[in-house]
């Protein structure tokens, strides 16, 4: 079967698993990588290129709404032609795991399915096993340049950060949630770790003012400020086993290095662990060795 994949992240899961030869085009979204940087861009969440679709004529195309959010008449326009839907909302590393399994079946490759679902779930637990009997800072996951967004309970990126020997600062709350900077000041995390997908120079700056401006939080005092650039930092796919290595390093100053993500005939995920450091062992107000591929750090 082939696939027109909408969702990065569910791209990110079937190269994972070694079926990337499958996919005949990606989402515009699709952030840079060797494996589809030449296929052609098929749509996104909300809007659909059809035409290129009837041409290529994929045997699946691969959406992730909320199934109360399908768009009208898109079922039906995929049925038209042929093209078999698969629609998945994944919010939690308990969806990934699912999810896997679920492309096994309806992509008939059940054995390279159960081949992934190890190599993930053997993998956070390598991670997690490091980080055992450490204190657990309060850490705010700040999403973007802005300072205020911030992932909130039960998200694939707190359950992340859960992995990585952290607990969330924000414990209740919607998914993802736009402080005022009275609640961020409430908060006042331990630790914060800002996303920033393959930000431009001009919004790094712009995250730096911020910081600088919120210079009264004890994260910032302290120099426990911890930014990361890879681009597919938000996509809950197998490039989430990458970015808890990443928190984990943040967070207890291991470096964790995740081998190769992508399943070869006779690849597994390869761990590297420096000497677990407690919390208060944080480096602080230095650079972090950047990797050409892995984790681009900085620490304010």
């Amino acid at each position: 079967t082939t696939v027109a994949s909408l969702s990065p992240a569910v791209t990110d899961l079937i190269l994972g698993m070694g079926l990337g030869n499958r996919l005949v085009a990606v989402s515009n979204f699709e952030p840079p990588r060797i494996e589809t940087d030449s296929l052609p861009r098929v749509g996104d969440y909300q809007t659909v290129d059809w035409e290129k679709l009837n041409q290529l004529r994929p045997g699946m195309v691969i959406t992730q709404y909320h199934p109360d959010k399908i768009p009208d008449g898109f079922a039906e326009r995929c049925r038209r032609l042929g093209i078999r839907l698969f629609n998945r909302k994944v919010d939690s590393l308990t969806d990934v795991y699912s999810v896997i399994g679920e492309l096994g079946e309806a992509l008939d490759a059940r054995e390279a399915a159960a081949e992934a679902q190890r190599r993930w779930q053997l993998t956070l637990d390598e991670i997690a096993a490091r980080v055992a009997g450490t204190l657990r800072p309060r850490t705010l996951l700040v999403i973007g340049e802005s300072g205020l967004t911030v992932a909130g309970p039960g998200t694939f990126l707190d359950n992340l950060l859960t992995v990585a020997g952290g607990r969330n600062a924000l414990s209740e709350g919607g998914d993802y949630v736009t402080l005022d900077r009275e609640r961020l000041a409430a908060l006042d995390p331990d630790v914060i770790i800002q996303l920033l997908p393959a930000a431009s120079p001009q919004q790094v700056l712009q995250a730096k003012a911020f910081w600088e401006r919120a210079s009264s939080l004890r994260a910032v005092r302290e120099g426990r400020v911890v930014q990361l650039f890879d681009a597919d930092l938000l996509l809950p796919g197998f490039s989430c086993l990458r970015t808890a290595a990443s928190f984990a390093k943040a967070l207890h100053g291991i470096s964790p290095e995740v081998g190769t993500t992508r399943a070869s005939p006779t690849s597994r995920s390869r761990l590297q662990f420096a000497p677990p450091q407690r919390f208060a062992g944080i480096p602080s107000r230095r650079e972090l060795a950047v990797s050409p591929t892995g984790s681009h750090w900085s620490l304010l």
